[in-house]
């Protein structure tokens, strides 16, 4: 079965991905008032994109923090991923095995360096050209 598209996720996708995490992580379905919430998902999205907002839906549940989306929409400062490749960042969480979350953690390490330097820069580069190889290799949608 194919995956629909990220970058065509609508505000309805992504309370169904909100849900959809929320009884893996909580082993309980999330109830909701579709309309209102659907609206605030809206704005979210317009703000922050697709991607930042799934990982930041990530973050949330990984931090077994159990709220209603309400509350995290307030606090969404909290759980947004401090990358520049949010794209990569979630496809490689979703789909990728032990070799890709490897150079997921070292690119997260070269771009949390304090001190920059053309090492840094051009590892970066490589492992990000790597992750989005693989990406557009092995990600169907």
């Amino acid at each position: 079965m194919k995956n629909k598209d990220f970058s065509l996720y609508t505000s309805k996708d992504i309370l169904d991905y909100w849900k959809k995490k929320y009884k893996k992580v909580f082993n309980n379905t999330y109830s909701s008032f579709i309309g209102y919430e659907l609206k605030m998902i809206k704005g979210l999205l317009e703000s922050y994109g697709v991607f930042n907002i799934l990982l930041s839906i990530d973050n949330c549940m990984s931090r077994g923090d159990n709220i209603i989306i309400k509350y995290f929409i307030d606090r969404i400062d909290q759980y947004l991923p401090d990358t520049k490749y949010p794209d990569i960042y979630l496809k490689i969480k979703l789909f990728g095995g032990t070799e890709e979350l490897e150079k997921l953690k070292i690119l997260e390490q070269l771009e949390n360096r304090c001190f920059i330097n053309p090492i840094t820069i051009r590892d970066e580069k490589k492992i990000v050209s790597d992750l989005q190889k693989w990406v557009s290799e092995n990600v169907v949608y």
